[in-house]
Order: C-alpha cells, then sequence, then structure tokens
C-alpha cells in the first residue's frame, strides 16, 4: 500500500449483502467533482443532501454528505454517498465511480490515510479496528479507551527521547556537556512499560477469550452442564457411555467477557478407536485450557483427571445434584443441568477465578497482542541499558540500547513506524474503512 497517495479513492463502507442502506465512501482530492459528476449536485459542506445519483439506466434516490478538508475522516474532501443497499447497485456505482477518476481503496486506507494525515493516532487506529472486530463487550470497552494508553506511551517515549539526546550530546561534546545519572530516568520508563503490560493476561482473556475445557469419566453429566450454559442443545445427551468422542466448541458472553466452551470425551480406560482419539484430543486441552471444569456425579473426584489439570485454573462441580442427596464441600460448585442449578454459579466462578471481581468491576485499557510484543521488547533494551551502567558500560552501549528501546515504543506510538509494520496493522481492516 502507499504511503502518499494524490489518489481519489472510493469503497462501499458498509458490510456486503442486503440492507436498508449502503454507503460509498469517496475521499481524495477530486471526491467533490467527482460526486457532482454522478449527482448533478454541488454539495454544500456537512449538509445532508437528497440527490438522484445517475449512471446508464440507473437512478437511485440517496442522500449525499460532503465533508470539506481538513475537518473529516481522512482529513481529506469526502463525500458519503448513503444509498439503498442492494448489492448490485452498489457494486455498478462503484464501477462507474471508478471510471469517472476514482481508485478502488485498498483494506483500511481511509484509516490509514487519517493516520498520515494527523487525524488518528496509531493507537487509535489500531482501536478502530477492534471496534469492528470485537466479540464481547470487555474488548469493545477496552478499545475506547486507547487514548489513556497512547498518552501514557508518548509520555515515556518523551522521557526518554530526553536521556538519548543528552547522550548523543555528551558524546559530541564531551567536555560542554557533562553527563548526568540517566539510570533512574531510563529505570522509571522501563518501570511504566512493566506496568502496562503486568496486565497481560487479562488482556489475554480480553482479545482471545476465556477457553474453558471439561474434564471427567463418561455419563458425568459435561454434555448436559454445556448445554445448559449455552441454553441450547449443542451438545448430543444420551446415557450411553462415550457418546461425546471429539471436541465440541461454543462461545458466549459472561459479564462482558468472551468465554469460549469447549465439552470433551470421557476420559476413562478402554473404549473404541474413534473415543480413543477423542480421549487424547481431551487430554491435550489440559494444557491448551485456561480453565478446566472438572465434573463428578459422586462426592469423589478422580485422581488422574485432577492430576492432569492440577496446574491449572480449576473448578470441581458435583453435578446431578436433583437425584443425590449430597453433602457440601467448601470450594466445590453443585449443579443440576436437568433443573438448571448452580448454572449462574459455574459462570459466576469462570469470571472470578480468570478476571477477578477487580477486572470485572474496573475497566481499563488493555493493550492488544502486537503492541505488547513492542513493549517487551522495548523493556528488554531498557533492561540492557541499566545493566550496562551498573556495569560501568561505554556509554556508547547505553545510548544504543536506549534507541533500540525508542525504536519498539515508535512501533506502538507510531511517530517513526515503518512501512511493514503499517502494512500488517491495516490488513486487519475492510474495503471501505
Amino acid at each position: 500500500m502507499r504511503s502518499i497517495s494524490t489518489d481519489t479513492i472510493v469503497a462501499v463502507a458498509t458490510p456486503r449483502g442486503l440492507g436498508g442502506v449502503g454507503i460509498i465512501r469517496i475521499s481524495g482530492d477530486k471526491a467533490h467533482a467527482i460526486a457532482q459528476k454522478i449527482t448533478g449536485v454541488l454539495l454544500e459542506p456537512r449538509k445532508a443532501t437528497s440527490v438522484n445519483v445517475w449512471f446508464g439506466f440507473v437512478c437511485d434516490n440517496s442522500v449525499a454528505i460532503f465533508f470539506k478538508n481538513p475537518k473529516s475522516f481522512t482529513g481529506e474532501d469526502v463525500v458519503e454517498l448513503q444509498m439503498h443497499g442492494g448489492q448490485i447497485l452498489l457494486d455498478k456505482t462503484i464501477e462507474h465511480l471508478i471510471s469517472l477518476g476514482c481508485r478502488l481503496a485498498e483494506p483500511g486506507e481511509f484509516t490509514r490515510r487519517a493516520l498520515l494525515g494527523g487525524r488518528v493516532t496509531l493507537s487509535g487506529a489500531e482501536a478502530i479496528a477492534n471496534i469492528i472486530h470485537a466479540e464481547s463487550e470487555a474488548e469493545l470497552g477496552s478499545a475506547y479507551l486507547h487514548s489513556e494508553f497512547h498518552d501514557t506511551m508518548i509520555d515515556i517515549e518523551k522521557k526518554l527521547l530526553g536521556v538519548s539526546a543528552l547522550i548523543e550530546a555528551h558524546n559530541d561534546h564531551p567536555e560542554d556537556v557533562p553527563l548526568t545519572n540517566v539510570l533512574p530516568q531510563i529505570s522509571e520508563c522501563k518501570n511504566s512499560l512493566l506496568k502496562l503490560n503486568e496486565n497481560q493476561r487479562n488482556a489475554e482473556y480480553i482479545y482471545n477469550g476465556i477457553r474453558v475445557a471439561f474434564f471427567g469419566a463418561p455419563n458425568v453429566g459435561k454434555s448436559s452442564i454445556f448445554n445448559a450454559i449455552l441454553g441450547t442443545s449443542r451438545s448430543i445427551v444420551t446415557d450411553i457411555a462415550g457418546t461425546t468422542t471429539d471436541t465440541i466448541s461454543e462461545a458466549i458472553q459472561i459479564e462482558g467477557y468472551k468465554v469460549v466452551f469447549l465439552d470433551t470425551a470421557g476420559l476413562r480406560s478402554g473404549g473404541n478407536k474413534i473415543e480413543k482419539c477423542g480421549q487424547e484430543r481431551t487430554r491435550k486441552l489440559a494444557e491448551e485450557c485456561d480453565v478446566a471444569i472438572v465434573v463428578t456425579d459422586t462426592d469423589m473426584v478422580d485422581k488422574d483427571i485432577m492430576s492432569l489439570v492440577k496446574s491449572k485454573v480449576h473448578i470441581v462441580v458435583r453435578n446431578k445434584c436433583d437425584t443425590t442427596k449430597t453433602k457440601h464441600k467448601a470450594g466445590w460448585v453443585y449443579t443440576s443441568a436437568k433443573t438448571g442449578e448452580g448454572i449462574d454459579t459455574l459462570k459466576s466462578q469462570i469470571i472470578e477465578k480468570t478476571v477477578g471481581v477487580a477486572g470485572k468491576s474496573n475497566a481499563r485499557v488493555n493493550a492488544n497482542m502486537r503492541q505488547r510484543e513492542q513493549i517487551r521488547l522495548a523493556s528488554e533494551s531498557l533492561d540492557y541499558a541499566i545493566s550496562s551502567l551498573k556495569k560501568g558500560e561505554t556509554i556508547d552501549l547505553v545510548g544504543s540500547c536506549v534507541s533500540t528501546g525508542l525504536f519498539h515504543i515508535s512501533n506502538v506510538t507510531g511517530t517513526n513506524t515503518s512501512e511493514a509494520v503499517l502494512d500488517t496493522i491495516f490488513s486487519r481492516f475492510c474495503l471501505g474503512k
């Protein structure tokens, strides 16, 4: 994708398919002139105007809005045509606009132009992608807090730039520019980066979802609980041992978080070849899941199953409490998939044992995976700088470490981001955004 382009671009900004309204977005120096050609109307800035979009034998009654630069999303002249949402109509309109001088926009090109024009920050652009792709309230809420994250990163960057400038000035003019103790400033910046990444686990829950797998012997009611949580008969339930032979997954939201539930094959000795394949997948999930739900229908838990999940966050569930009188044990969740008893308690336990009570009540920004990796690399570089200072290494080595840290930070703030990084970020965007 071009970094700077004088082309006037166009794309459909609404999802493909049938809809009441389909929006076409045009951006660039010729946007207003091209819109005038297709509508026959000289549009006034920031005023919704009823127009007829003409081409060939087609005339579609639409609404056009002209955003004069620089007061537009991209910072360029932008025209939005709000047409009827028929896919053929929108495709043919795009074809006609291209014949009039537009170029079809590449994915994310409108937002990329907004970034290059200073209309949005890099973290703001990534937040837009997160908003579009959000699969939970928690992910959506985190995306809207991007400005707090950006401001913190900019503050760290400014402090390190000051340190870097001082080191360079000292190297160029050692007699005129004495080198003060830069260790406190570098340490402060490193600690600030660590704080941004300290909630990494919660960030993974937000962006990837919480993976919850069921473990237990055949016929203890794993699939019944799975279905009760989902509120639908997703897994087949019978009284035949080994009914579930493959891993079945389904995602729902619990208290604003995406939670992916995985129903599994029951663990036991024996079984046919297909069931044994399913059991092997179950054992592998013990390593991959975030939460293990150990299900039993007695007052005892299989020791082999517990040893399989002991290193994981796990919840012991005593199921089928509608048919058997049981003595409750501390820490266990008692359920009846038949009546729904205990299902809400189990859901709450999953959130509290992962996100925690504080995570549920305190909205905060969480860096995405790409940002977290850059923060980690910047922190490592500053660690080397601190270690070099303490060992009495040359100031050139310290300066090099600080510069490397700044490079990774700039890949988050966007102050000096490479084309490759921008291409990676905007590849997530759809056409028209």
